[in-house]
């Protein structure tokens, strides 16, 4: 029940995201405390969506996380799709179906197609509009498509083998300043302090240079 490439695909694996280069996000702004989702540039320049999941509630304790608190990120592309009618029936198929293709069109039905209809008369659209939203050549409309299912049944359907970060790392994911005091996460709060500065002497640029060498090249000696 899952679409997309192979999720654990190397090029879902960066270090960080770039979230300055998100093409839509959905979701809370305060996407590591509350959830939301990404529509960002995977390695090869195709957009994907990172759905970020905080912990639950029972992983904090006086409104801070717990240190072995889990963050969940699944990481989905948002295929586009094709209407199809025959014999009286309508199917949502793959974008590259084509009616020479073997077997009977019943099969190549997306296995949330049966539901879309109570998924659009939640939202109070039109089954058709739902529809169109996933064969649209618009990204952002393809996610909101997904994100439209995904609230119903879940992004497990979509991605079985989401990551599983911890506080550090979904901050360094997303390179993310955070009050950490630890020596990783000090010197991440100064590379994206730095990053995020129009004008950089000379010494800041050594040192930028300088931990976006030590910070990958620590976190490789912790794996």
């Amino acid at each position: 029940m899952g679409s997309g490439l192979p999720v654990g695909h190397e090029k879902y694996k960066p270090f960080s995201v770039d979230v300055s280069r998100a093409a839509a996000t959905f979701g809370d702004v305060d996407f590591i405390n509350h959830g939301g989702q990404l529509l960002v540039p995977d390695a090869d320049g195709d957009f994907y969506l990172e759905v970020i999941e905080p912990p639950t509630d029972d992983e904090a304790r006086h409104g801070d996380w717990l240190p072995d608190a889990k963050w969940t990120v699944y990481r989905v592309t948002p295929e586009r799709f094709q209407v199809v009618e025959r014999d009286r029936q309508v199917y949502l198929v793959c974008a590259e179906w084509k009616p020479d293709w073997p077997g009977a069109l019943s099969t190549r039905d997306e296995w949330f197609h049966e539901h879309l209809d109570n998924i659009a008369e939640s939202m109070d659209m039109e089954l058709a509009e739902l529809r169109r939203w996933f064969c649209s050549v618009a990204g952002a409309e393809r996610a909101m498509a997904y994100i439209a299912v995904a609230e119903h049944w879940g992004w497990c359907n979509f991605d079985h083998y989401p990551l599983k970060l911890t506080m550090h790392e979904v901050h360094e994911r997303y390179e993310q300043v955070h009050d950490c005091t630890c020596e990783r996460c000090t010197l991440l709060n100064r590379k994206t302090e730095l990053a995020e500065k129009d004008d950089l002497d000379e010494d800041e640029l050594a040192e930028l240079a300088e931990l976006n060498e030590r910070i990958p090249a620590m976190l490789e000696a912790e794996e």
